[in-house]
Parts: C-alpha cells; sequence; structure tokens
C-alpha cells in the first residue's frame, strides 16, 4: 500500500522490511535508526466486545510533561469494540525516524494486529479502523 504522508513523497506502508541483523527499517525512506515512543495495547475479553485501552510512554499521554522530566506515564481507559482493528487484540507501537521525521512528533505506527485467528504485523500511517488492510 502506498500513501503520501504530510505532504510528503509516497510511502510504503504494509509489510515491515528487515535491515541487516534482523533491524526493522523506516517504511518512508530504509533508515534502521528509528526510536519507538508510546504503546498502545488494545486487549478485550472474547472477539467483536468492548475492552480496554492501556497506552504507556512519555509522550502522548500528558503532552509530553512526563518526557520532559524522565518519567513514565501510563493511562488506562475503556475502549469500545470499535476502536479495535482486528477482532480480537491489537498493539500499536508509535516510531519516529532520525532520518525522515520532521520532528519526534511525525510518527508512523508498527501494528500486532488479531484477527480471525491469526496475528498480523505491518507499518500505518495511522490506526484509524478501517485504514488498515484485515480491518
Amino acid at each position: 500500500m502506498t500513501r503520501t504522508v504530510h505532504g510528503g513523497p509516497a510511502v510504503k506502508f504494509g509489510d515491515p522490511e528487515y535491515g541487516q541483523d534482523g533491524m526493522i527499517v523506516c517504511p518512508r525512506c530504509g533508515s534502521v535508526n528509528l526510536h519507538h515512543r508510546t504503546v498502545h495495547v488494545y486487549t478485550r475479553p472474547m472477539e467483536d466486545a468492548d475492552g480496554i485501552h492501556v497506552e504507556t510512554g512519555c509522550y502522548s499521554i500528558d503532552g509530553g510533561a512526563a518526557w520532559k522530566s524522565g518519567k513514565s506515564v501510563i493511562g488506562v481507559s475503556a475502549a469500545p469494540e470499535a476502536a479495535f482493528l482486528g477482532r480480537r487484540d491489537d498493539i500499536r507501537i508509535e516510531f519516529w525516524c532520525e532520518s525522515c521525521s520532521q520532528s519526534e512528533d511525525d510518527t508512523f505506527l508498527l501494528l500486532v494486529v488479531q484477527h480471525k485467528g491469526v496475528t498480523f504485523i505491518e507499518w500505518s500511517a495511522d490506526a484509524t479502523p478501517g485504514a488498515v488492510r484485515h480491518a
């Protein structure tokens, strides 16, 4: 899948590509200099049900205050059925790239999604339900 992100060049999102020694590479530019930020976990007791969203990191939960203080933050909230990307659980890891991200807020996602008994892993420009191929 090719998308344009932030008005920039076309980006190939989808299956992760790997560099030397199994390092994941940026889906935009191919660099291995990636940094992960906030991790979002969506989990529920059974398929197609409501569940919970757990968010951890130093960036988005509190507007960056924890990052500036060197503290991590954990947030837990209800997650309606429509927030999930597949029929079961999913993990969304925000990344930014030293080579092509315009700032540390210019992120993209690595998704791990369980759907109908199989698990998908892919890059995505966003995690809007319906924006990923298996949702």
